[in-house]
């Protein structure tokens, strides 16, 4: 080990992680411009795929699914799908997730594995358990986001013929990679400590948290994923849309919803601006119980194959 951390000293607690901050970020971004895929997908879904896509029975939903587990894995199958398509075919961007399966195919998914890095595992066993399950809160958050960002636009959808421009599929992936910052923090917090360098746990946590919102920005546009991706996963517009209701203003209206259905405390906090159809939609899902606001997740997610 190379490095300590001296945070006992409280008051240049403050000082010190932002240092710490400052260095994660600048090697994340190193790691962006040498590695074209940054840190593989996580050992279990590698091994999941190894199987799937050499197994001649596997379906296509199959592998589909098992690569969704792993968000930054995700991200990288649709860019590298894009970049085939639009080179080939000078088209525009396809976010369809099954598509970008299905265009890569088992060869294809096999050959990405094989050119990322290896998953890394840390040898101190407490601590990679507590990164593989942080991956996996962070997963499952990035999942009810999505899965809510799609009812919302399904909803939207549905209720108003102005809104028919959105996509429910593109609504989905937008609210899944909207966090990807956070994913690839943690998985080069293991590969951080595996050259022998050592952070708190829970320090490294807070670091997470602070550089997850510019490395979001970073990750999407480096693989080339078009504003909508960018506008939410940075929470603010970059440029002013004259097509009515934005993507980020689904992803609003899905922060809130979800803050409304835990009863979040700072929900009060949270202001969105809606149009007419907009409120009507979130004044019916705020309604619904709970039962029934999975179900309908579900019934959307079922639509479309996820």
């Amino acid at each position: 080990m190379d490095r300590l951390s001296f945070f006992w000293l409280h008051p240049e607690h403050k000082t010190h992680l932002k240092t710490i901050e400052t260095d994660f970020f600048r090697r994340i971004s190193r790691s962006l411009k040498t590695t074209p895929f940054l840190l593989g997908a996580s050992l279990e879904v590698t091994q999941k795929l190894h199987t799937l896509c050499r197994e001649p029975y596997s379906t296509q939903s199959e592998i589909t699914a098992t690569v969704m587990e792993d968000v930054l894995f995700t991200a990288c199958v649709v860019a590298t799908a894009n970049a085939s398509f639009i080179h080939l075919k000078e088209e525009p961007a396809c976010y369809d997730i099954h598509w970008a399966v299905s265009e890569l195919g088992p060869k294809g998914i096999l050959q990405l594995l094989n050119k990322a890095p290896s998953p890394l595992c840390i040898s101190d066993p407490v601590l990679n358990k507590a990164c593989n399950a942080l991956l996996l809160e962070k997963t499952q958050l990035s999942y009810e986001f999505a899965s809510t960002m799609a009812l919302v636009c399904s909803r939207l959808k549905h209720n108003n013929e102005e809104n028919q421009h959105l996509d429910v599929e593109q609504a989905f992936l937008i609210g899944l990679l909207a966090n990807i910052g956070v994913h690839n923090a943690i998985k080069s917090y293991t590969a951080y400590c595996k050259e022998g360098h050592y952070l708190d746990f829970n320090i490294a946590c807070e670091v997470f948290e602070t550089v997850s919102k510019e490395t979001s920005h970073l990750i999407l546009k480096k693989w080339h994923y078009d504003t909508d991706f960018i506008q939410v996963s940075s929470h603010c517009p970059q440029i002013a849309s004259e097509d009515g209701i934005r993507y980020l203003d689904i992803a609003k209206m899905a922060t809130h919803l979800l803050m409304f259905k835990k009863k979040d405390a700072h929900l009060s906090e949270h202001d969105i601006e809606l149009t007419l159809t907009s409120a009507e939609a979130m004044y019916d899902l705020c309604n619904l119980k709970e039962t029934e606001f999975r179900q309908q997740i579900k019934n959307v997610l079922e639509g479309l194959n996820l």
